[in-house]
């Protein structure tokens, strides 16, 4: 995808956390690739593993200049941040101009959903595995902030539609059926479990076709707001 819209450039992954995807871009094109991610035990293990430059800090300390990035990933972040205005803000003036965002996040509304027909059905809030989660983005409030930081948005994808049609309650066994059945939180915390090193490196025997014809099959409907997940391409005006 990269390639296609230009040979080589320079690209930021924005809680970039081992550094999988920086790896891949790297070793797959011409592409400089640099990184930036919170927890510093991650920012290790994407130098010590991969070999990438990152960061371990948040974006208002990072040392990098304005202006100086073509592309720049920000996948599912923007909904544990505190001030996503700012956030963005400060990750367009990292773009050159007419350089480009991508954002990932999740449909607020759906994203939501299963927490408050929970609390009106048992008058309590319960942990769920977005528990993290701060900001619970619309359609339209997406695009307000993409305007608001001086981005303009090129396209505005949704996906995951089995998810949100389970949040939603639409789908035969879905979460809330098993809330009923368990008398247990859905969606409950998994602890932390430590990722093999062997398992960190995207599997070898992975089919690219396959993953190309499934990615670009589960990103339709494009105006609707049906998936659970928002995909947000911008331009740096």
């Amino acid at each position: 995808m990269l390639k296609r819209w230009k040979e080589k450039g320079r690209f930021l992954d924005i809680g970039c956390s081992i550094g999988t995807m920086l790896y891949g871009i790297r070793s797959n094109s011409d592409w400089e690739v640099v990184g930036i991610e919170w927890t510093s035990s991650a920012a290790e293990t994407a130098r010590r593993l991969h070999g990438v430059t990152v960061f371990a800090d948040d974006i208002f300390h990072f040392p990098g200049e304005n202006g100086t990035f073509d592309y720049i990933l920000i996948n599912n972040v923007l909904e544990h941040v505190s001030n996503p205005s700012a956030f963005l803000t400060k990750a367009a003036s990292l773009l050159k101009f007419q350089g480009r965002l991508e954002l990932i996040c999740p449909n607020g509304p759906v994203d939501i959903l299963p927490n408050r027909i929970l609390f009106n059905k048992k008058g309590e809030i319960l942990s769920t595995a977005h528990s993290g989660h701060l900001y619970f983005y619309s359609h339209k409030a997406l695009k307000i902030l993409m305007r608001a930081s001086g981005l303009k948005v090129l396209s505005f994808l949704n996906f995951h539609f089995k998810s949100a049609f389970k949040a939603r309650g639409w789908f035969p066994f879905n979460a809330l059926d098993i809330f009923e059945k368990n008398h247990r939180p859905i969606f409950a915390e998994k602890p932390d479990k430590q990722i093999p090193e062997s398992e960190s490196i995207p599997p070898k025997n992975k089919s690219w076709l396959a993953y190309c014809v499934q990615n670009n099959l589960r990103i339709v409907l494009p105006r609707l707001s049906l998936g659970y997940d928002f995909k947000v391409l911008c331009e740096k005006l």
